[in-house]
């Protein structure tokens, strides 16, 4: 689970495609890109630490972007691809 998809799948309790189709994706690539600091690693050994890390400061972001409406998003995810039980 080193790769910060994996991260932020996990941050925000989806799946790759969802985390994509929820444009997530992209604005994690914006706020990268604002923030050049913030470089994610690729390494097996390290990356699992620098990328939670990083998915964490994103998420932060994220809240405070959205105004702390996360929760509005994961239900829209959910109900376009409900998980089999």
């Amino acid at each position: 689970m080193y790769k910060i998809t994996s991260q932020l799948c996990e941050f925000f309790d989806c799946t790759n495609q969802q985390l994509e189709e929820s444009d997530l994706l992209d604005q994690f690539n914006e706020w990268q890109k604002d923030n050049p600091d913030q470089v994610v690693s690729h390494s097996i050994e390290y990356g699992e630490i620098i990328n939670r890390e990083i998915a964490e400061r994103f998420l932060v972001f994220y809240k405070k972007r959205t105004q702390n409406q996360i929760s509005k998003i994961t239900p829209k995810i959910k109900a376009n691809h409900p998980t089999p039980e």
